[in-house]
């Protein structure tokens, strides 16, 4: 989310309308996601009968899709993004979206109270994360400006992961040590690379390379549960779902990436 907020603003074009805006995004954000969820509920229906399906689903699912992440729940992230773009626009100045990321930072910090339709519950708590993004793309200098040693993220950040880990805490704090380390490394990779057009090129189509490998992740999962159950016990097939979902897309994407 912290990335897509920097991209929203690194690439926001001047003068666009609102009402175009939205059009655009929802091209490329909500018919992919509704051609995705036919596609993946179309095959959850016709294999459960005779391969493994982690989360059946019936013929209702595909209204359900139209208001919830029926077909995946790891879907959820587009609705929230959708509603982000719903909103974002709205706030056109700096000092507005600072505003907006102090609410956003209120919601986070206070219980859920949205819904789950519509994905309205992720979207409360993770709307700071977007707006984070628009605001250091905003302030980018001063982001950047603050020097903190190298050693010092990295100790911080393996620290809370290990209280989490070890002690199941520091679930709010870990998220935003992330995010530093990440502007902390972003700007380093800046600094020294000469093209960083192939970097924009995969952030463009992140959300379609996203799609395409937890689909095939999922159809290796499937395929060993029917073909091997025994082997699915072991370890070995997480390994092997994960290089399906890494490897088997790669076909489909266009020679530039």
């Amino acid at each position: 989310m912290f990335a897509s907020g920097f991209i929203y603003m690194a690439t926001k074009k001047e003068g666009e309308s609102y009402s175009k805006f939205l059009v655009k995004k929802l091209k490329r954000l909500m018919l992919p996601y509704v051609v995705v969820s036919v596609i993946v509920i179309s095959i959850k229906m016709l294999t459960e009968k005779h391969a493994f399906v982690e989360n059946p689903v019936t013929a209702y699912a595909y209204i359900k899709m139209l208001y919830f992440p029926e077909a995946g729940y790891f879907l959820w992230f587009i609705w929230a993004l959708w509603w982000m773009f719903v909103i974002a626009p709205l706030f056109a100045t700096k000092q507005k979206r600072l505003l907006l990321l102090g609410a956003a930072l209120l919601l986070y910090c206070i219980p859920p109270f949205l819904p789950e339709v519509f994905c309205l519950k992720q979207f409360q708590s993770m709307l700071v994360f977007f707006m984070l993004g628009a605001v250091c793309c905003d302030w980018s200098k001063i982001a950047t400006s603050v020097k903190i040693p190298f050693w010092a993220v990295c100790l911080s950040f393996a620290a809370l992961e290990y209280f989490y880990i070890r002690f199941d805490v520091c679930h709010s704090v870990i998220p935003f040590i992330g995010i530093a380390t990440i502007i902390y490394l972003s700007d380093i990779i800046s600094r020294g690379a000469k093209k960083i057009n192939g970097l924009l090129t995969i952030s463009a189509t992140s959300y379609i390379i996203y799609l395409f490998h937890t689909t095939f992740e999922g159809a290796a999962k499937a395929a060993l549960q029917k073909f091997a159950p025994v082997f699915c016990r072991r370890r070995s097939a997480c390994h092997i779902s994960r290089r399906c979902r890494t490897y088997g897309p790669l076909p489909l994407y266009p020679r530039k990436i």
